[in-house]
């Protein structure tokens, strides 16, 4: 079976480094969250991009059951 779809995405730096894909659809400034020590900056953290991306797994699964919220 042949990809449908296949992204590449690249992480440098951990906590305080970058996110991007190659395409250019995401480049990120990655930041500690403060709760971890980190300095409040006004930057997305690998909590949030987990996060993100299981809600958005979860939707579409729902979606894909037939649920409408």
């Amino acid at each position: 079976m042949e990809p449908v779809y296949s992204v590449t995405v690249n992480a440098k730096g951990g906590w305080e480094g970058s996110v991007w894909t190659e395409e250019g659809s995401l480049n990120l400034e990655l930041t500690t969250p403060s709760i971890f020590g980190g300095q409040e900056q006004l930057r997305t953290n690998y909590p949030e991009l987990f996060g993100r991306r299981f809600n958005c797994c979860l939707l579409s699964k729902r979606r894909a059951a037939g649920c409408r919220h």
